[in-house]
């Protein structure tokens, strides 16, 4: 679903070569970038057993759900499971937690763009450790983060008016 042949029609255009070479060329060099992040340590967990925030340097974490759209599904069932009314197109998404030195340390299993942020964090099912500080959305209110310390901007009141 992703809108991967349009990219590769411009990487085609661009480098003068058809799509199907650049398609080969964008998933040989996909599989390099990962082995050349891999071995330094530098690809983010992708499950919760291989996340470890204790690690980080700094225990402040940024929390954030990411939606990208995707080329419009066929089937009528995929059409509504993909539909973002926020986006108001369809749309996947993916839970991050970046280190406060800008180090993607989590990316959660990609899912549809619909789905709220605190719901595919619960699904996820990670936390931070004790004492760390989490600078977080609204999104994600609610969210049990375990002992960590939640920064979140407080909401709008409606009206648009401004806060106390």
């Amino acid at each position: 679903y992703l809108k991967q042949g349009m990219t590769q029609e411009a990487h085609a255009s661009l480098f003068g070569m058809y799509q199907s070479d650049a398609n080969k060329r964008i998933h040989f060099l996909h599989n390099i970038l990962n082995l050349t992040l891999k071995d330094p340590g530098e690809l983010p967990a992708r499950d919760t057993d291989s996340l470890n925030c204790e690690q980080e340097e700094s225990q402040v974490f940024l929390h954030d759900g990411t939606e990208r759209a995707v080329v419009r599904p066929k089937n009528r069932d995929d059409q509504k499971t993909y539909y973002s009314g926020k986006k108001k197109q369809h749309t996947i998404k993916n839970i991050l937690i970046i280190s406060f030195l800008c180090r993607v340390i989590f990316l959660s299993r990609t899912c549809e763009g619909k789905k709220h942020d605190k719901k595919a964090a619960d699904e996820a099912g990670y936390g931070f450790p004790e004492g760390s500080r989490v600078y977080q959305d609204t999104g994600f209110q609610g969210f049990p983060p375990g002992k960590a310390v939640i920064i979140q901007p407080k909401k709008k009141p409606e009206g648009g008016g401004t806060h106390t």
